[in-house]
């Protein structure tokens, strides 16, 4: 029984990294996801207000 007992703690601690390591692995695809649009927006504003802008800022 106590056998048994080890194996299902060791097996739920494994479940836990899994779904931590889960976590931080969608974190930081969303992250990547999220700054690549901010650099694509950035560069399509400037694109798209040209010289005028520049001359603005």
């Amino acid at each position: 029984m106590a056998v048994f007992l080890r194996s299902k703690k060791i097996l739920f601690l494994f479940m836990n990294i899994i779904e931590i390591l889960s976590i931080v692995i969608k974190f930081a695809g969303a992250l990547a996801v999220f700054l690549f649009a901010m650099k694509e927006m950035g560069e399509g504003l400037q694109k798209a207000a040209g010289s005028r802008m520049r001359s603005i800022l």
